[in-house]
């Protein structure tokens, strides 16, 4: 933590932003027997400098009937998924639901010209929990039919923060800036 510390300082102070010429890759493996998140340095030091208190949340939080949505689903769990969120055709960003210190974060990081932004995508207090304190809600990507019903422009993935068996919301990132996106009602 004091090397982070040190880092945030020497960043902030001389007024760096975290950069690297080649971008360590981050990764999900959700099979199984096999689960893991990698998310990549230069990530890591960006979401430190946001927020340095924040992390995800562990697998063993989510029920089998969430969890069993990503078996063997590349770049995709219940509390992270790889997408091209910003429309430069690069699967590089990353939407991250965790917790910082009493609060619940859904988090974009966004790789824009060599340089990682992190934008808040919601903050709220209350997790949503069942009868065994798992949690109920979990990230997803918009499918391509949803992405035609909202009639997003761009090329960019639409972020999805879905309810067990409830409401799904959704959000895409544009101008630097995310923004919710209203599923159109169907008039009949």
């Amino acid at each position: 933590m004091l090397a982070i510390k040190k880092l945030s300082a020497f960043v902030l102070f001389f007024g760096l932003s975290v950069q690297a010429m080649a971008v360590e890759p981050s990764s999900i493996l959700n099979t199984e027997d096999r689960k893991k998140i990698q998310i990549g340095r230069e990530a890591t030091v960006a979401i430190r400098l946001f927020d340095p208190l924040f992390k995800l949340l562990p697998f063993d939080k989510f029920p089998e009937r969430v969890d069993g949505i990503y078996y063997n689903t590349p770049d995709k769990s219940p509390m992270a998924a790889i997408g091209d969120f910003n429309g430069d055709k690069k699967k590089d960003d990353l939407l991250l639901f965790g917790s910082s210190g009493e609060k619940i974060k859904l988090i974009l990081v966004v790789l824009e010209k060599g340089h990682y932004k992190v934008v808040s995508v919601r903050t709220w207090d209350t997790p949503t929990y069942d009868e065994s304190k798992r949690w109920l809600q979990y990230v997803n990507l918009a499918t391509e039919s949803e992405r035609k019903d909202l009639k997003v422009k761009g090329s960019q993935d639409v972020m999805k923060l879905e309810l067990l068996y409830g409401p799904v919301t959704y959000y895409v990132y544009s101008d630097g800036k995310v923004q919710e996106i209203e599923f159109p009602q169907d008039p009949g």
